[in-house]
């Protein structure tokens, strides 16, 4: 400990802060200003590269029994799950190859299963989300079915079609028209039709 209380050390942090820190905090610093000092030199940093990749080499070597055992124990403990979890991602490559093979016709799969009443643009929106899980593995191909339902419900939550709209909400394609300019006055309307 230095003789000044908050007197900087050599890393540039006051004792009463050095003091405070852990030991694994103190020791990354340590480690962050050797590898600044390979980094200048930049032959040493490779030379130090090449000596730890070539003790993990050896390490791995020495040791291949010992993890292999433990790796051969791990998979005859949980064989039941990962023998599901194998399965699954199979069934999610082949959707997967599916989907890139034959794009259309996995489209035209998933715009099978929506609802026929719903519009052109909608029906395009939730099979375009579902190809995409497709393609990212986070659907398999005998799960299609609940994969549209998840979505067109996740379009539905997004654009509510049936909740109370304002009158002063501007109309969809409209220059600024609101709904409060579409109601007609009842003597407006009386006068211009011929009620007897």
């Amino acid at each position: 400990m230095s003789r000044y209380k908050n007197s900087p050390n050599s890393f540039g942090i006051p004792s009463h802060e050095w003091d405070r820190m852990t030991s694994r905090e103190k020791a990354r610093l340590r480690e962050q200003r050797y590898r600044d000092k390979l980094r200048q030199d930049p032959e040493a940093y490779t030379e130090r590269r090449r000596r730890e990749y070539t003790r993990q080499a050896e390490y791995r070597a020495e040791n291949r029994d010992i993890r292999n055992a433990k790796h051969a124990d791990y998979k005859k403990r949980n064989a039941a799950r990962l023998g599901e979890y194998n399965k699954l991602y199979r069934r999610k490559l082949t959707s997967e190859d599916r989907i890139r093979v034959n794009p259309d016709r996995v489209y035209q799969q998933i715009v099978a299963l929506l609802p026929r009443g719903l519009p052109p643009h909608i029906r395009d929106d939730v099979a375009g989300t579902v190809c995409l899980q497709v393609l990212e593995r986070q659907v398999p191909h005998d799960k299609m079915a609940d994969a549209v339902r998840n979505a067109l419900r996740a379009h539905n939550r997004m654009f509510d079609h049936f909740k109370t709209v304002s009158l002063d909400a501007p109309v969809p394609g409209t220059d600024g028209m609101t709904m409060r300019d579409r109601i007609v006055a009842p003597s407006t309307y009386s006068e211009t039709c011929d009620v007897d």
